[in-house]
């Protein structure tokens, strides 16, 4: 496996702690209504790109406070992160997926999962009688 440089490696931490995830989770929970039955293969709303822009706005201050927290600048980072994902040396599938985190693919992907899940649960939930046979079926 691949040697991270140190700000990388705080760097994925900072981006899989609670206070990071917890508030990505929120924006995309928050947001994710205007994606429901969203594909990225159709044209995309404007909509969904101001949605997006918030969501990098959202990553950028949990980016500033780590880069605070290790007295580091924001490009210096960055800078680092492009290095290890162009360098190919990466086992690890999870890594490539923590930084890629302000990519739109990967907030698409995220919102939109979301989005249909919380659809489904809805659905499921919705008058009485539609889901009722089936449940009652195998009592």
């Amino acid at each position: 496996a691949a040697i991270l440089p140190p700000i990388v490696q705080a760097f994925a931490h900072h981006v899989m702690s609670k206070k990071f995830r917890t508030a990505v989770e929120k924006f995309l929970a928050d947001n994710c209504r205007a994606f429901a039955g969203a594909s990225a293969a159709e044209e995309q709303d404007l909509e969904w790109t101001n949605i997006y822009q918030e969501y990098v706005a959202v990553v950028e201050n949990q980016l500033e406070d780590f880069c605070k927290k290790h007295s580091t600048p924001s490009d210096d980072v960055f800078y680092e992160v492009q290095d290890v994902m162009k360098s190919g040396s990466l086992d690890d599938e999870f890594l490539p997926t923590v930084l890629r985190v302000a990519e739109y693919s990967y907030f698409f992907e995220q919102v939109t999962l979301l989005a249909d899940r919380a659809s489904h649960m809805e659905r499921a939930n919705e008058g009485g009688g539609g889901g009722g046979e089936w449940k009652s079926a195998g009592s």
